[in-house]
């Protein structure tokens, strides 16, 4: 892995726009890279500094910048429950992608058609 998964990640960082929490959904729209360290940290369930950096194979002091990325872009948290600093993927339940705007309360409206209660 090391510098060349290092290099697209930052790179496709740059390109990404933020997004308030992660759905699964979102995961599989994500660039390679970014994909890739998310399910990896999602599998982990929490990581801690040394473990991206090895999983990453860079130092912790790069790792750092990478996480500080990661969690600008609204993919990664620190825990709270944690005794040590530990990160986990900031996972979402609302739906945020361009066609949904706001979660979608009545499932008519998602699939674009009245209500029949409203009749």
């Amino acid at each position: 892995m090391g510098q060349c998964l290092y290099e697209t990640l930052v790179s496709e960082l740059g390109a990404v726009a933020p997004i308030p929490g992660l759905l699964m959904t979102d995961i599989l729209d994500l660039p390679d890279a970014i994909r890739q360290v998310v399910r990896w940290i999602l599998r982990q369930k929490y990581v801690s500094l040394p473990e991206l950096a090895a999983y990453l194979g860079i130092d912790n002091d790069t790792t750092l910048s990478v996480i500080e990325m990661l969690t600008q872009k609204g993919f990664l948290e620190e825990s709270k429950e944690a005794k040590n600093r530990q990160y986990r993927i900031r996972t979402s339940t609302i739906i945020h992608t361009a066609e949904h705007k706001k979660p979608t309360l009545d499932l008519w409206e998602t699939f674009g058609e009245d209500s029949p209660k409203k009749h």
